[in-house]
């Protein structure tokens, strides 16, 4: 019960006491990916195993099992829940509060790659309510950022026999 409440609090981004349940907490983070990570390993292990005939067939794990441990995995690294307003809440010292500096009259930023490509002045005085240790935090995540590009192309090719 204690590990699924503090689960809850590192989804929910709750302030803990830091010298008790924040201790807590950081302990159960760390091994979430770890844990989730053999759960979905077992689970493919055993549908292996009831394909193949050495488990009876009611013992096949379900979908929605395999597929909730995997969704569980980034919302537990990022600290927020599926279903966000924003993207942004994945950044640090952020919260539903503080959505409302990245729209105003002047900017409209709606998702972490917007806030990334804003100048620095701009994106300063959107977080002017963080401290520069915080604001430091945001940047260091923001650089780590990734940047993918991607690129699809369907090709056919007639086959005649």
């Amino acid at each position: 019960v204690k590990a699924r409440a503090l689960i809850y609090a590192q989804l929910s981004r709750l302030d803990l006491p830091p010298n008790t349940l924040f201790k807590d907490k950081n302990t159960i983070v760390k091994k979430c990916p770890f844990l989730l990570n053999e759960i979905i390993n077992s689970a493919t292990n055993v549908i292996g195993l009831v394909n193949s005939k050495y488990l009876p067939r009611h013992l096949m794990p379900r979908l929605e099992a395999i597929e909730n441990a995997m969704k569980l995995s980034p919302m537990i690294v990022q600290a927020c829940w599926n279903k966000n307003k924003s993207n942004l809440l994945q950044l640090p010292h952020i919260n539903e509060s503080h959505l409302r500096y990245f729209n105003t009259k002047k900017k409209n930023v709606t998702n972490i790659r917007q806030f990334i490509a804003m100048d620095n002045e701009d994106r300063r005085s959107t977080l002017r309510y963080l401290s520069d240790e915080q604001y430091e935090d945001i940047l260091r995540v923001c650089r780590s950022y990734p940047y993918i590009e991607m690129e699809a192309k369907v090709k056919s090719k007639l086959f005649l026999f």
